[in-house]
């Protein structure tokens, strides 16, 4: 897609503005899976501990 800008100023600064609201979307994405495996681990030791028998 070409857009038009006034300077090569202008192109620089919507690049730079593009690439760090990538960035930032990464680190979401990233911190979302984090949460959500953390999230299951928690389910699955919960549900070990309530359901195992003593062995003595």
């Amino acid at each position: 897609m070409t857009y038009f800008f006034r300077s090569n100023a202008d192109q620089s600064k919507l690049q730079t503005t593009i690439i760090l609201a990538q960035l930032q979307a990464l680190l979401c994405t990233i911190g979302a899976i984090a949460i959500a495996i953390l999230h299951i681990y928690r389910h699955l030791l919960n549900y070990t501990n309530r359901h195992t028998t003593p062995l003595l």
